[in-house]
């Protein structure tokens, strides 16, 4: 499938060009739109592009300009020019300056877009087939740079901060390749200035995949691929492991499996039993889901759960610190720490691994109807326990009572929606559950020592 992106300073003349045809019949996609330049490099810093339609005519920066930054930062994406009737000088420029085709905007209606789009389809296949041709047959190896936590990943800003005896071509927003064939040997040498700034990827030349097979893989996959197989700032992919992780896989078998993995997660065995956790373990590797899924089910497990519960009598220290979420190995090591405090916790309390896993599915059910009038009814009806037995044990796990989480986990939203939200103090509220906001505000002060109010201010004046 192509993906595509429309730009033009017109909403109409935009929707008009989606709405023309079904485009997926054509293999195109259109992943997006902008009305206009600064619009559409945003879109390109997030998402990757094959072909935008562009305006020619449009404020703040044409589309000649547009076309030409487009060029310098992401040299595949290739353009079709949108014009009017009068326009043609300006087609003729577009075209010298790499434009493959173009469409006359009043011209073009549901008669004749088969003509038009077919002749643009055409036109891509065949540059996409010369440039296929000028590349090696062969991947010839890399020396790649992945960019680690910055808000700037453009070539401009690395240009400031990486060694001069190093150059390199921007491949997307957070790669880049390191460029000449002594370039591994200077990353080693200069490993201590580089690696503050993010990780270097080593892959080995192979002559059993082609350079165009390896650019499409570093473009889409390569992000998962290190989430799970990094272990520390360097990764090394020998030839066997890329032709590995070029391999096709079944799609209806990915998808049963992944299903299964999802199932076998939210049921929680693979935290309290050693062997559930080693199958677990390995299916995760084997499958390797979106690292999304993995790093949001951390993150849960660590602000439902961790800490939420009293570890010690008169300590309400965490036993583990926040996880850090970059790579598989490290949350691989959180998550078994974690697995080894439930399965202590369990013993020291004398409770059944059957009732520690309705507690976590408890306490993450109440977090997911925050919003709702919770009571401990409810919750032991869905977790599949008696009230009276479901509060008994829930005070012993947690080591506080069902309304004391409950108010907790209340005040953790309350805080989240307060600085990612513009939302008012009364809808906060609501969201949490509450339907009196003066009883919120009253809370929330008497847990954070502030007005909810005062908390969003000091917090955006930090910021």
């Amino acid at each position: 499938m192509i993906n595509a992106l429309v730009v033009d300073d017109e909403r109409m003349v935009r929707k008009g060009l989606l709405s023309l045809t079904n485009w997926k019949n054509y293999g195109i996609s259109f992943v997006g739109e902008a009305k206009d330049g600064i619009q559409a490099l945003q879109f390109l810093a997030e998402q990757s592009v094959d072909v935008m339609f562009v305006d020619i005519t449009m404020p703040i920066m044409n589309g000649f300009e547009l076309m030409k930054r487009v060029q310098e930062q992401y040299p595949k994406v290739q353009f079709v020019v949108l014009t009017c009737h009068h326009e043609f000088d300006y087609v003729q420029e577009a075209l010298q300056i790499g434009a493959i085709d173009y469409i006359v905007k009043t011209l073009l209606n549901r008669d004749n877009v088969d003509e038009a789009v077919t002749r643009i389809i055409s036109r891509l296949k065949r540059d996409q087939e010369k440039k296929l041709q000028e590349q090696p047959a062969f991947y010839n190896g890399g020396v790649y740079f992945l960019l680690r936590g910055m808000t700037k990943g453009d070539s401009y800003y690395m240009q400031e901060q990486l060694p001069a005896n190093l150059t390199y071509s921007q491949i997307s927003k957070y790669l880049l390749r390191f460029d000449g064939e002594h370039a591994w040997q200077i990353v080693q040498l200069e490993q201590d200035s580089i690696m503050q700034y993010g990780d270097v990827i080593y892959i080995e030349r192979s002559e059993r995949v082609g350079h165009h097979e390896v650019e499409q893989w570093l473009n889409y996959e390569l992000l998962n691929y290190y989430f799970y197989y990094a272990h520390d700032a360097t990764l090394t992919i020998t030839e066997n492991e890329l032709v590995q992780a070029l391999s096709p896989r079944d799609e209806n078998v990915v998808e049963q499996q992944l299903k299964q993995w999802n199932d076998e997660k939210l049921q929680y065995r693979w935290l309290l039993f050693p062997q559930e956790w080693h199958r677990w373990q390995r299916a995760t590797l084997a499958i390797q889901p979106d690292p999304q899924y993995v790093i949001r089910l951390v993150e849960q497990l660590y602000t439902q759960l961790v800490l939420t519960i009293k570890w010690h009598d008169n300590d309400s220290q965490s036993p583990l610190s926040a996880p850090d979420i970059s790579q598989w190995a490290k949350l691989e090591q959180w998550l078994l720490q974690l697995s080894l405090h439930l399965r202590g916790r369990m013993t020291d309390l004398t409770l059944s691994h059957d009732v520690v896993i309705c507690m976590i599915k408890a306490i993450q059910n109440m977090y997911n109807q925050i919003g709702s009038e919770l009571n401990q009814n409810d919750i032991a009806h869905q977790v599949g326990m008696s009230r009276s037995y479901f509060s008994q044990c829930f005070k012993r796990f947690f080591g506080v009572s069902f309304g004391e989480v409950l108010r907790q986990l209340r005040m953790e939203t309350a805080k989240e929606l307060l600085l990612s939200t513009q939302l008012t103090i009364s809808e906060i509220a609501n969201q949490i559950g509450l339907d009196d906001h003066k009883y919120f505000s009253r809370t929330f002060r008497a847990q954070l020592g502030v007005y909810p109010t005062e908390y969003r201010s000091l917090h955006y004046e930090v910021r």
